[in-house]
């Protein structure tokens, strides 16, 4: 798992990230977006003092009910709990191979 310190220097890169965003085409908002959702995620686990386990039970609920809006085809609140996944993703994971920020493919 990520140190605090760690954590808190990813929040404010993105924090800085999204404050130098240029919004000017649909791929921007999706990194809006992504970051919108880093920075909330990371400063509850922050604020909170989330551990490891609580993490990893959190990781579950997310993946479950991705499993659901896939079902149901909810594209847009499944694009914001993959981010989401892929923060706690992130902050478990001791190594640095995990980017967070997730632009659909066709914007790649």
């Amino acid at each position: 798992m990520k140190s605090r310190v760690q954590i808190q220097k990813r929040l404010d890169e993105s924090r800085r990230r999204l404050e130098n965003l240029q919004i000017e085409s649909q791929k921007d908002k999706y990194y809006k977006l992504s970051y919108e959702i880093t920075n909330k995620t990371l400063e509850e686990i922050l604020n909170e003092n989330i551990t490891e386990d609580e993490m990893n039970r959190k990781l579950d609920k997310l993946k479950e009910k991705n499993i659901t809006l896939q079902k149901e085809e909810r594209i847009i609140e499944l694009l914001k709990n993959n981010i989401t996944m892929r923060v706690y993703n992130w902050v478990l994971n001791d190594k640095n191979n995990v980017e967070i920020e997730w632009v659909p493919l066709k914007y790649k």
